[in-house]
This record gives structure tokens, C-alpha cells and sequence, in this order.
């Protein structure tokens, strides 16, 4: 997942927010990150510092209690 400065998936060109990443591992990662995107499950907001030097990022993840014990296999924990 990115967070972008000026572009996101959801505001489009202009407003920060979150963008897909490259899926380096998993060819259903770019599929999986708009997801969370879309679904809201992830969210982020990027905004430049008042001195134009850097800028600061917020980002909020949903809680899932389900954890994953080996790929494809989840179940709650105790």
C-alpha cells in the first residue's frame, strides 16, 4: 500500500490518500490492496507540513480479530 501526497484511489487527482502498491510477491496483492481501499478497511490521509518541509501521514486500519496461522488458514484467538 502507498500513501500519496497529491493522488489517491478513492479522491482521485488531488486529495492524498491511499493507492495500490506493487505486488511483489502475490499476484492477487493489487486486487487485495483495492479492496481494503474501496471497503474502507484501510484509510489514509497525507497532508504537507506548514513549512513546505515534509509532510505528515495519518493512517487507520480496521481491527480483525481472525488471525491467519498459515496462508489461506484463520481461525479466532482464544
Amino acid at each position: 500500500m502507498v500513501c500519496n501526497l497529491t493522488k489517491s484511489r478513492r479522491g482521485g487527482i488531488g486529495k492524498g490518500g491511499l493507492l495500490e502498491g506493487e505486488p511483489r510477491r502475490d499476484v492477487n496483492a493489487w486486487k487485495t490492496y483495492q479492496r481494503w481501499i474501496r471497503t474502507g478497511a484501510q484509510q489514509a490521509v497525507a497532508k504537507p507540513k506548514p513549512n513546505g518541509k515534509g509532510y505528515t501521514i495519518e493512517r487507520a486500519v480496521r481491527f480483525n480479530r481472525c488471525l491467519e496461522v498459515s496462508p489461506g488458514l484463520r481461525q479466532l484467538p482464544p
